[in-house]
């Protein structure tokens, strides 16, 4: 009888196991990769740009253009104004991406700004940062100023010492 029960209970232990353990596996085998996750937000992101999305691409943006701008409401309206305004055209290659760390990461595109009296060529990136398992914009920057950009995120120590 002993013997029974320590045998019903150990078969019980091991489905039960079995029950948590395999979802989990099943999980982690489909969870995508960071740099997945990274090279989505980051197609996105150039979605939005191309199909002139402004609100999104706004709420990406205002929290570097308020610094930089002298405030949201002036930045909104300049930005609307002058990118979004008349029968400007944006063309944006798939974005390339790099990770610098695990929390730091970078994307790159190529952009074509074509208005009535222009066209423009530009190589734009931008600063992603990993958080509570997302990656969140940061900033903006012109890719002959990567480097800066990559420097300027390097003074957050959680950052800085990432794992690689």
């Amino acid at each position: 009888m002993h013997t029974e029960n320590s045998l019903v209970r150990l078969v019980v232990f091991s489905v039960l196991v079995f029950l948590i353990a395999v979802p989990a596996m099943v999980v982690a085998e489909t969870a995508p990769s960071r740099d997945e996750l990274l090279q989505k937000r980051a197609d996105d992101m150039c979605a939005n740009i191309e199909q002139k999305n402004f609100n999104a691409i706004w709420e990406a943006l205002a929290a570097s253009t308020q610094e930089a701008n002298g405030g949201v409401s002036r930045a909104f309206a300049l930005m609307h104004e002058h990118s979004f305004g008349g029968k400007t055209v944006f063309c944006a290659n798939a974005p390339k991406i790099r990770r610098i760390n695990e929390w730091l990461g970078l994307s790159h595109y190529s952009i074509v700004v074509v208005s009535d009296s222009d066209t423009t060529v530009a190589c734009d990136g931008m600063v992603w940062v990993w958080e509570r398992e997302h990656w969140y914009f940061f900033q903006h920057f012109s890719c002959a100023r990567e480097q800066e950009a990559i420097d300027s995120m390097m003074k957050w120590s959680d950052i800085k010492n990432a794992p690689k």
